[in-house]
């Protein structure tokens, strides 16, 4: 069950982000190594950064693509994943609302990941993941053409659905013109 969140002048020290061309952005959280704490702790920091409207329960489930993703059912354990176990993953979505561009998104959940102890130089260990799953209306391309938000997991991978849907059900994916809950239906 998702919770809304209520802004304190500590928190999002703008307080409600009402600048004009303010959307809803919907951001991924996944982690593999102490998901519990480095999930809580990353909204903890978003908090800070961003207009955080609603967070979503954690997700516990197996690697899906990626290097750790053996392709085999696991059995879910009810605790975090331990180092024993890379393929294991904690998952969550946030809601913020801000008027900052694709490029000020990004720059800033860069820097949250790495104060969180993100390293890229091994991909099966992750302490934080921080993606943008979706921008309200918005598609965005790199320089390949090849689409980056909404992120191409949200409308195949259960473990960006689910989340999103819980986050904001109605907000429509930009491609698809599906509800986020109709994907996570689809999906689950």
């Amino acid at each position: 069950m998702s919770r809304q969140v209520q802004p304190t002048p500590e928190r999002y020290p703008k307080g409600r982000d009402t600048r004009p061309g303010a959307r809803l952005v919907v951001l991924g959280l996944g982690s593999n190594l102490n998901g519990r704490e480095q999930i809580a702790r990353a909204i903890d920091r978003i908090s800070y950064s961003f207009d955080l409207l609603v967070k979503s329960t954690r997700y516990i489930g197996p690697a899906e693509g990626g290097p750790n993703d053996t392709g085999e059912p696991i059995a879910l354990p009810p605790e975090d994943a331990s180092e024993e176990n890379l393929s294991v993953y904690s998952n969550a979505a946030v809601l913020v609302r801000t008027a900052d561009s694709f490029k000020e998104i990004r720059k800033e959940l860069r820097r949250l990941e790495e104060e969180l102890g993100r390293t890229r130089d091994d991909p099966r260990r992750v302490a934080i993941d921080i993606d943008i799953l979706l921008i309200q209306g918005e598609v965005i391309r790199n320089k390949h053409d090849e689409v980056v938000v909404p992120h191409p997991d949200l409308g195949t991978k259960r473990h960006a659905a689910l989340p999103s849907a819980e986050v904001a059900p109605s907000l429509k994916h930009p491609q698809s013109k599906e509800r986020l809950a109709d994907i996570a239906a689809r999906l689950a």
